[in-house]
């Protein structure tokens, strides 16, 4: 019996170590699973959940920089095009990293995870350029263009 438990809890460490190593490999802040099952269908899950809270932290940014760029019309026109434009790369970028027409049988049960890697990582990347927009820039940045600059607390 308490081997059993000690090779549930050595399991479930090395399945803890193994999504550390494919984080830091993806670049991508991976949350814990809350399992110790190692399936790949846990896996394929814990990916897309993470994909979905990063998808979500990209739509609050974005929000948040039409907010507080209400006013500049033109700007947000502009924005929109990038953003949707970027959207159609980041599926295009996907889509020549995995090009098989049939994923499963090319990549594996594993494709799912690894597409949801590669989508968190392209999005936590836009993340952090949006965000210039809302953070703002030094005061005398003279190639601010759009961005506005920081503002003293």
């Amino acid at each position: 019996m308490w081997q059993f438990k000690l090779a549930e809890r050595v399991g479930c460490r090395v399945l803890a170590a193994a999504l550390l190593l494919s984080s830091a490999a993806s670049a991508v802040d991976q949350s814990e699973c809350k399992t110790c099952s190692p399936s790949q269908m846990d896996l394929n899950q814990c990916a897309e959940n993470r994909l979905n809270e990063v998808d979500d932290e990209l739509n609050r940014v974005y929000h948040a920089i039409i907010s507080k760029y209400k006013e500049d019309r033109e700007f947000l026109e502009k924005l929109r095009n990038a953003q949707h434009a970027w959207l159609i790369f980041r599926d295009a970028e996907l889509a020549a990293r995995f090009p098989a027409g049939c994923k499963q049988s090319q990549y594996g049960s594993i494709y799912p995870m690894c597409a949801a890697h590669f989508l968190a990582q392209r999005t936590q990347e836009r993340i952090r350029q949006l965000r210039e927009w809302l953070d703002g820039v030094e005061e005398g940045d003279v190639c601010a263009g759009s961005v506005q600059i920081k503002q003293e607390h």
